[in-house]
């Protein structure tokens, strides 16, 4: 058995023991792994763009065939390729999540459904029937491309960064935990006073001991140093000196997860993480 303390209420210590048991279960206690949020430009600009183009080759085609302008044709084309393509973006979200399969010959039939009852609810002339097929077409592929594009627009989106660390074995642990993240890759580490031959064989990146005279750093650095590290320090004013910027590597990962904890203030995110500006610079 391990003796620990415990408090009372008047704060007095009193002697509680704890288990080997309890010890080893809260080293090996399995923490959640980290969710990366996509990006917002990631989510909605596909999307929103992909809708325009079928908003667009509805309207193209309505004109052509029945030769409708003005209200009219706008809000015809938006009521018939709004109803075709909700359903459709709906049912394929859900069908992906859960592996449905039948989802995916699901969707368009209820497209074909909603587009047709918007076209006759639309006052003045019915809708053509090309451009009604054209409109439960593009509805339906519509959110098929942009699941793709999201998927490489996070792939291609990828920050560059160096990692500031005041060992090798930090640094190690530092770069595994970013590699969670999928758009962040770590290029060179920098390790103060360190041997860059051995730690760049451990790494497998480039590694300097300065910011000068070394590897070339990127321009956004992350810090790994949950202790105050005389070094460590330095190398930042060095860094800032240069116009890097910098952030640290808990704001890194709570901006990855989406969250923003007031509660845990980064006071180096806070004062160095910011985008660098000429005009303060210079004034």
């Amino acid at each position: 058995m391990t003796p620990g303390t415990s408090t009372t209420g008047t704060g007095s210590p009193l002697p509680v023991d704890v288990g080997a048991d309890v010890h080893e279960a809260i080293l090996t206690a399995e923490r959640p792994a980290l969710t990366p949020a996509p990006r917002a430009e990631a989510v909605l600009v596909p999307p929103v763009v992909l809708s325009l183009a079928a908003t667009l080759g509805t309207g193209f085609l309505d004109h052509a065939f029945t030769g409708v302008h003005g209200a009219h044709l706008v809000l015809g084309t938006l009521v018939v390729t709004f109803l075709a393509l909700l359903p459709n973006a709906v049912i394929l979200t859900w069908a992906r999540a859960h592996g449905s399969r039948a989802g995916f010959f699901v969707a368009p039939a209820v497209g074909v459904v909603f587009a047709a009852v918007g076209a006759g609810l639309v006052p003045g002339p019915d809708a053509h029937p090309v451009a009604l097929a054209g409109a439960c077409v593009l509805g339906f592929l519509a959110p098929l491309l942009w699941r793709p594009w999201q998927d490489r627009w996070m792939e291609k989106r990828v920050e560059r960064v160096s990692l500031l660390a005041p060992s090798v074995l930090a640094a190690a642990d530092a770069i595994e935990r970013l590699e969670v993240v999928p758009w962040i890759r770590v290029l060179s580490v920098l390790v103060p006073e360190g041997d860059a031959e051995v730690a760049g064989r451990l790494l497998k990146r480039p590694v300097a001991r300065a910011p000068r005279g070394g590897p070339r750093l990127e321009r956004r650095v992350i810090v790994s140093c949950p202790m105050r590290d005389p070094a460590v320090g330095r190398s930042i004013a060095e860094l800032v000196a240069r116009g890097h910027d910098l952030t640290s590597e808990s704001a890194t990962l709570r901006r990855a997860e989406g969250r923003v904890d007031v509660g845990r203030a980064d006071p180096l995110n806070i004062l160095l993480g910011r985008p660098r500006s000429r005009w303060l610079d210079a004034s």
